[in-house]
């Protein structure tokens, strides 16, 4: 049995939501893990027949940042509650007959990520695991010119 993970930089839930909806009934995942949800405070990230895992960007007036893992709501899962001030979430859930834990990670290009801290968010997560996002981490097989900090750290 197949099990689809979608990432996303959705850069705003509200004004995509529609396409949102047509991603997933062309590609039917299990769990849509998307970044740039941009909600304000009042917003609720709703998504039929999902149930929404979030972290939001607090303190700010800018629509901006936001981190989602969307779970079809007839399947079990659990939130793995991180400690971190990196923008993540993450689940354990049944895949085929495994559990595994599925975590969405966006490192913004402006904040200073540490190994230090990429290692702390590893061990609060159970194995295996799958880590999907946006790392922001440039490599000429991504189209860079050249290899960044970051992909030294990512690999």
């Amino acid at each position: 049995m197949t099990h689809k993970i979608i990432q996303w930089n959705m850069n705003g839930f509200k004004f995509k939501s529609s396409e949102l909806i047509f991603i997933a009934g062309l590609h039917k995942p299990l769990v849509p893990a998307l970044q740039g949800t941009n909600p304000r405070t009042e917003d609720f990230l709703q998504f039929r027949g999902f149930h929404a895992i979030r972290k939001e960007r607090v303190n700010t007036n800018k629509l901006s940042g936001g981190v989602a893992i969307l779970v079809k709501q007839d399947l079990v899962y659990e939130e793995v509650h991180l400690i971190t001030n990196l923008k993540a979430v993450a689940i354990k859930m049944y895949l085929t007959d495994r559990l595994a834990t599925i975590c969405k990670l966006y490192l913004a290009p402006s904040v200073v990520v540490t190994e230090n801290k990429l290692e702390e968010l590893l061990t609060q997560l159970p194995q295996p695991v799958f880590i999907v996002g946006n790392f922001n981490a440039l490599a000429p097989e991504w189209g860079s010119h050249y290899y960044g900090q970051r992909i030294i750290m990512v690999e």
